[in-house]
């Protein structure tokens, strides 16, 4: 038997296999969350992009927006809390209009 006696693997690709194998499921689930994110983000920046800073909830939903990932939350100064995916934020201000921000960088 070659190294150390209490050795775990017999070697370089049994013990990458094993880990490999242990944070499958860890990895293939951040990156499905991290799809999810970044599709909420790009659909707040291209509404930002055309122009538009207040979107209704059903044009959102229409362009699949989803509305149980976000990365931060804001409360801001009249009260609303905001939502943020990365550095696009989102807060609703009637029951089915949401105005859309980016995150202040000055803080």
């Amino acid at each position: 038997m070659l190294g150390r006696s209490d050795k775990r693997f017999c070697g370089p690709y049994c013990r990458s296999t094993w880990h490999n194998k242990k944070y499958q499921i860890e990895r293939k689930t951040v990156r499905r969350i991290n799809v999810i994110l970044k599709r909420n983000r790009q659909i707040l920046i291209s509404t930002l992009d055309s122009g538009l800073t207040n979107i209704t909830l059903q044009h959102l939903l229409e362009l699949g927006f989803n509305f149980g990932f976000f990365t931060s939350i804001d409360l801001l100064k009249k009260g609303y809390e905001c939502k943020y995916c990365y550095d696009v934020g989102y807060f609703k201000i009637t029951d089915n209009t949401f105005k859309i921000k980016l995150k202040n960088k000055n803080r």
